[in-house]
């Protein structure tokens, strides 16, 4: 995703109904709709005269981005928070909510589900300090995906120094993203660049031989006289298929030089003779 005039390129821009002013955003908060999750619910909310809220992109279900603010201004979805002793994080946060219907009673109901109404399922139940006893639903690998994705271009273009969510910013007041949010994985995946692989040298078959402390002097003399052979085999068979592989063309080349050699070789002998520095074998 490339992020210009404050902007994702190609996503939805959708104008919020409340907004405010410019700022210089530091940090991401991670939020639920706490809403429906039918597609384009909780980007009608924001979008509509009733809602005095707002937030700078919705990630829907299946991962797909609308953005409601631009990045540059505030949106209004943090309330009272602090973050490092700093307090009102709408004034240098980017918020980001993620469609999820937020906590659920056992089944699988949340707050604004009738009693006869049927619940989500697959909710799990989980307690945590911060959340309490409840029922969560999952994300889905889309939005995870999605998040991460943004987060890491978000900070590449505004050197944000941190994701944190509504309910570290907000204690006790909020508890989204629920406990099922893998919070510390999009963390590493977006700041921890990944190491570099390792490439192992692997030494020869001599130098191994020859490190050893394990053989005697001469065991090791002749173990290395046997890797020289060794070698020489491997390089005759690689010498061989070049041949092969390279068929008359090969053969003819050597042809060629060995043509070559044998003239160098009558040449320097006419020299000699000529020169006194050579005489030839009579036979006998």
């Amino acid at each position: 995703m490339k992020i210009e005039k404050h902007a994702l390129a190609g996503v939805p821009f959708k104008a919020a109904h409340s907004s405010g002013g410019e700022m210089t955003p530091t940090i991401i908060v991670l939020h639920d709709t706490a809403g429906r999750m039918d597609a384009g619910s909780s980007v009608g909310w924001f979008c509509s005269e009733d809602c005095n809220t707002s937030a700078h992109i919705v990630v829907e279900r299946d991962g797909s981005l609308t953005q409601l603010v631009p990045f540059n201004r505030k949106a209004w979805h943090a309330g009272a928070s602090t973050y490092n002793g700093k307090t009102g994080c709408n004034a240098f946060a980017i918020g980001i909510e993620i469609v999820n219907p937020g906590k659920l009673d056992k089944d699988g109901r949340a707050w604004f589900h009738k009693k006869t109404e049927k619940g989500y399922a697959g909710a799990k139940r989980v307690k945590t300090k911060e959340h309490g006893d409840g029922y969560w639903l999952d994300y889905t690998p889309e939005q995870i995906d999605a998040v991460t994705a943004l987060c890491r271009d978000l900070v590449e273009t505004y050197g944000i120094t941190d994701i944190t969510t509504h309910w570290a910013v907000s204690p006790g007041r909020k508890v989204d993203t629920n406990p099922l949010f893998p919070l510390e994985d999009v963390k590493r995946a977006v700041f921890v660049p990944e190491p570099a692989p390792v490439v192992a040298a692997v030494p020869s078959r001599k130098a191994a031989v020859a490190s050893s402390g394990e053989a005697g002097a001469a065991a090791g003399a002749l173990t290395l006289f046997g890797l020289s052979i060794a070698d020489a085999l491997n390089y005759g068979g690689q010498f061989l298929g070049i041949i092969k592989s390279y068929g008359l063309v090969a053969v003819a080349a050597l042809l060629l030089v060995a043509a070559l050699m044998f003239s160098a070789i009558k040449f320097f002998q006419r020299q000699d003779l000529a020169e006194g520095r050579y005489t030839p074998r009579k036979p006998s």
